[in-house]
């Protein structure tokens, strides 16, 4: 029988290489505002609308994560601001890695090449990998 051997495994870097860090951003723009049970309401819906927005036509992520924050803040009665995506959105090359993945990925990589799919423009991309 033939064992079969990919030629390549792809895997996104948002949610797989990057430790994302959403929740503890809005935290951080929002939790003077809001009380912590209407903060517990407000990141699941930050969260739900993020893959809503990723399922519509292509759109860069900065994008994505604008829309899915309007939308968010609009649910939720909280005033909106166009540099809160923004903030939010220039944090993710600090947020690095989950600490299991590199390690991972590295075995794989030996074997089989890798190719990673984001919606993030490649400065970005390259600007998280460099630390």
């Amino acid at each position: 029988m033939t064992r079969f051997r990919p030629k390549y495994i792809t895997f996104d870097c948002h949610g797989t290489l990057i430790h994302f860090q959403m929740a503890e951003s809005a935290r951080d723009i929002y939790g003077a505002q809001l009380s912590e049970p209407r903060m517990l309401e407000f990141i699941p819906n930050f969260a739900a609308y993020r893959p809503d927005e990723v399922m519509k036509h292509w759109q860069p992520f900065a994008t994505v994560v604008h829309n899915a924050l309007e939308r968010t803040c609009k649910r939720n009665g909280v005033a909106f601001r166009p540099e809160d995506p923004r903030n939010i959105y220039e944090r993710n090359p600090s947020w690095g890695p989950r600490p299991d993945v590199p390690e991972g990925l590295a075995k794989v990589a030996k074997e089989i090449p890798l190719v990673a799919g984001a919606a993030s423009c490649a400065a970005m991309l390259m600007k998280a990998a460099s630390g």
